[in-house]
């Protein structure tokens, strides 16, 4: 008997597009949790400073970010890198201070994952010093390199490792640069007739409206032809995907003033996507495609029980021209409720709950001193020796 067929994926390519664009924009709303302020009008763009060419661009406003929780978090004090304590003990003052607006991009070159681009007005020299006693910290030894207008920070310990980290680059007053050592090159030799601001990333942007986030990505003719061979392995040749070429995605979230109480009223999310196509009928069957895929999840009990419902029916979908619309609003307290029982689950399912002791005989080395607590006897660690194996434990 012949297996039923399956509806088409967005293969390995289409995933990848989709994936950075989720996973940078879930990071951020669970991050707000409830918002900030609408954008602020761009200081300098980011773009002009990228090579041209990018497969994805994920620029976010500084600025605006700073008025917001996670700014708070990120960018104010308190501010800790990992293994080294805070940065304002570390170098005095955050370097990161100036930046007023950032830049993820994904260029498509071989063994680079992606470069960082930042603009504002930034200081130089707090900036590399700062960045130097990272580096020293970690045991290495900072390096700094004069290249055109450039000034650059390396560490001489890995200069010739095939896994050596990010170097950054740092102009005057700005802008910054930290990229992998093979996108370094192409990214100082950049001149505002070579860069990103004159390709199709700059024209995405103006087909959604200014946000926090906006997140642009356009398929090579190397992706679309891997996409093809993707459809073609599954059968699905037919696929509406298979006309799919560029899309650009847009969060904003607005907070409403205060009340008359002097509480805050519930703020609003909002995301805007445009997919383009290569034609009109292609940009109805994909729109179709993800309708017809909306409501299939939407009878879905398990993304149900999860809280995804209010989601997936706040979804409005539409095309056209050669364009697909999608547009999602919600109020800013579900998608914390959301995103916080997601983590909830995703904690569950990582294994950080206790699990029932294994039943292999004891080590006949010397246990831990034991002490005795207000909750039961634990050993140094902390692992409670008086807990019994419990027949339900998760494993």
């Amino acid at each position: 008997m012949a297996a039923p067929p399956q509806r088409p994926g967005l293969g390995r390519t289409g995933f990848i597009v989709l994936g950075l664009c989720i996973a940078g924009l879930v990071a951020f709303v669970a991050s707000t949790r409830l918002g900030t302020s609408a954008p602020t009008a761009p200081e300098t763009g980011t773009l002009a400073h990228i090579p041209a060419g990018p497969l994805l661009v994920a620029e976010v406003d500084v600025t605006a970010l700073r008025k917001s929780p996670l700014g708070a978090q990120l960018l104010g004090e308190g501010r800790a890198i990992a293994g080294l304590g805070e940065i304002q003990q570390l170098c005095g003052a955050d370097p990161l201070d100036g930046v007023q607006r950032m830049a993820l991009a994904v260029p498509e070159l071989a063994g680079v994952g992606f470069g960082l681009f930042a603009t504002g007005d930034i200081d130089r020299e707090r900036l590399l010093s700062c960045a130097a006693k990272i580096v020293e910290g970690r045991g290495g030894t900072p390096v700094r390199e004069t290249k055109g207008a450039f000034e650059v920070l390396l560490d001489s310990n890995r200069a010739f490792e095939a896994n050596e980290t990010a170097r950054l680059a740092v102009g005057e007053r700005g802008p910054l640069l930290l990229t992998e050592p093979a996108y370094l090159g192409p990214a100082l030799a950049v001149t505002p007739e070579t860069s990103a601001a004159q390709g199709p990333h700059q024209k995405l942007q103006e087909l959604v409206p200014p946000g926090v986030v906006v997140i642009t990505a356009v398929l090579s003719e190397t992706q679309r032809a891997t996409l093809l061979d993707e459809l073609r392995v599954q059968k699905a040749t037919s696929s509406p995907l298979r006309s799919l070429r560029d899309g650009a995605l847009s969060l904003r979230i607005v907070s409403p003033p205060a009340t008359e109480g002097g509480a805050a009223a519930d703020g609003q999310v909002s995301l805007s996507a445009v997919l383009r196509c290569e034609d009109p009928e292609a940009a109805k069957a994909l729109a179709d495609d993800f309708e017809a895929r909306r409501r299939k999840a939407t009878s879905n009990i398990g993304l149900r029980l999860v809280g995804l419902g209010g989601l997936l029916d706040a979804i409005r979908l539409r095309s056209e021209d050669r364009r697909v619309h999608v547009d999602v609003t919600l109020p800013a307290s579900e998608v914390a409720r959301l995103l916080t029982r997601l983590a909830a689950l995703g904690r569950r399912r990582g294994g950080i709950y206790p699990t029932a002791p294994p039943t292999q005989e004891p080590p006949t080395t010397a246990a831990p001193a034991a002490t005795a607590t207000s909750t039961g006897l634990t050993d140094d660690s902390g692992v409670r020796l008086d807990a019994k194996p419990s027949a339900t434990s998760p494993r």
